[in-house]
């Protein structure tokens, strides 16, 4: 995955579930990067949250 190498040690990804997902989160995480896997169905409310401050 030629993206693992734009990434920095100090970078936070965040990933929507999905079939790939977790194997794509296994291999950032095997570079020391902190992932995030995120529920779809959770994405719109936590938007919605953030917008509103």
């Amino acid at each position: 995955m030629e993206f693992l190498n734009w990434l920095n040690p100090n970078d936070v990804v965040g990933l929507e579930a999905g079939s790939q997902s977790f194997r794509i989160a296994k291999s950032i995480l095997n570079k020391g990067i902190q992932v995030i896997v995120l529920n779809p169905g959770d994405l719109a409310t936590i938007y919605q949250s953030l917008k509103n401050r």
